[in-house]
């Protein structure tokens, strides 16, 4: 039979497109595969929440979760893991529908979830969710068990009580609004906002496709390939978070995807506009880039800032208004990506979020705070405190020099 039969050429592509979809199916299912993780801690506080809501207000919680667990010096790198979680899920998802059906796919993404819900049955309720329902003895023997039979917490102990008692203990949500915490809700707010203008996720979802429109070919390897990409990124970025900091990634990753987003533009502008056609390695080169780029900062540090910024009370509640927010924007932009690119052609779609994504480098470096290496505590007085006049590019000081310029 003539492979040059148009007839066969719409069923291959269809064929194609299907398979993208099913791929896209079984991501879906797999985004949730971390947050699934806690459905079992729904009972103990910190997902209940979430679990009524959508699986991905156990992502969230699961953010929430690893920010308050580890020691200052480390809640950077372990407070990622819940990207890295679902990276891998993600890259299982490519991998699976690479090579199997999505039926088989589905089955091969479900074998995680299941591993990691017996697991999780051995991981105590954070230690924080303790304090702030006054169940002390609770506490300790969470601290206990995270930190080792022979570490001294009790100073970290006494901190975290003392902030608990300042703010109380009632969850209000009219909190969110109170000068406290209306700055971290409103950087929380932008930084999902970051996340979902940079077009990361759109280069995530329709990888395939894009490779496809480009002529790549073996898309489907690329797509793979994508997906290690991510791996790789991912977990440069737990290593680095708390050696460079949160700023600065976030400054990179979005300098990166704007670049290799508008050189995506470029490479549709002269392929659709001018009938120019560039080789296939420059779409492919660009969109790993992209991909690159969004891993490093865009797609992991929203979450952990998120998570970090808010004081103990008000936490679990900002961060579903923000997981809100972000979902409900996420799938605005998914929705409206095909009529936009439709109507204004993919060179139009990535020149935006190119743009976009320069903004908001430009503006991370004003707004966005520091908060490498310091406690939750110190963290929250940083926007408690009424009498400290602002730092230099928004720097937050440790506990002891702010007690000395002031008492929250």
């Amino acid at each position: 039979m003539d492979s040059s039969d148009p007839s066969i050429n719409e069923g291959r592509s269809r064929s194609d497109h299907e398979h993208v979809r099913y791929g896209l199916d079984c991501q879906h299912h797999l985004s949730g595969l971390y947050g699934r993780q806690h459905l079992r801690r729904a009972n103990h506080g910190r997902t209940r929440k979430a679990d009524s809501a959508h699986v991905y207000g156990s992502i969230f919680d699961s953010w929430v979760y690893c920010s308050e667990v580890p020691e200052a010096r480390l809640r950077g790198s372990l407070g990622l893991i819940p990207s890295l979680f679902l990276t891998f899920g993600v890259v299982l998802s490519y991998i699976a529908g690479a090579f199997f059906s999505w039926r088989i796919s589905c089955y091969v993404c479900s074998v995680p979830i299941i591993l990691m819900f017996i697991v999780l049955w051995t991981v105590p309720e954070s230690p924080y969710w303790y304090l702030l329902k006054g169940r002390h003895e609770d506490c300790k023997a969470s601290l206990r068990w995270l930190r080792g039979p022979r570490y001294d917490f009790s100073a970290e102990l006494a901190e975290m009580e003392e902030k608990i008692n300042s703010v109380g203990r009632k969850v209000e949500y009219r909190e969110l609004w109170r000068p406290r915490t209306r700055k971290p809700f409103l950087i929380s707010l932008f930084m999902s906002t970051l996340q979902q203008v940079s077009g990361g996720n759109i280069l995530m979802m329709f990888t395939g496709l894009i490779f496809i429109s480009a002529g790549v070919e073996n898309h489907r390897m690329a797509t793979v390939v994508t997906g290690l990409v991510q791996i790789v990124f991912t977990l440069l970025c737990m290593f680095t978070a708390d050696r460079l900091g949160r700023r600065p990634l976030i400054i990179a990753s979005t300098l990166i995807i704007g670049v290799a987003t508008l050189l995506l533009g470029v490479y549709y502008l002269m392929s659709d506009v001018f009938e120019i056609k560039w080789p296939p390695w420059v779409p492919l080169l660009s969109v790993l880039t992209a991909v690159a780029g969004y891993c490093l900062g865009c797609r992991t540090m929203p979450w952990l800032l998120s998570a970090e910024l808010f004081n103990t009370t008000i936490r679990s509640t900002a961060n579903t208004a923000t997981l809100f927010y972000n979902r409900l924007l996420s799938v605005a932009i998914l929705q409206i990506y095909p009529f936009y690119e439709e109507a204004f052609g993919a060179h139009t779609v990535f020149f935006t979020f190119g743009g976009l994504s320069l903004i908001c480098s430009l503006v991370s470096f004003f707004v966005v705070p520091e908060t490498k290496g310091k406690t939750l505590e110190q963290i929250q007085e940083h926007f408690e405190s009424t009498k400290k006049k602002k730092m230099k590019h928004n720097i937050i000081h440790p506990a002891s020099e702010v007690n000395t310029a002031t008492s929250v």
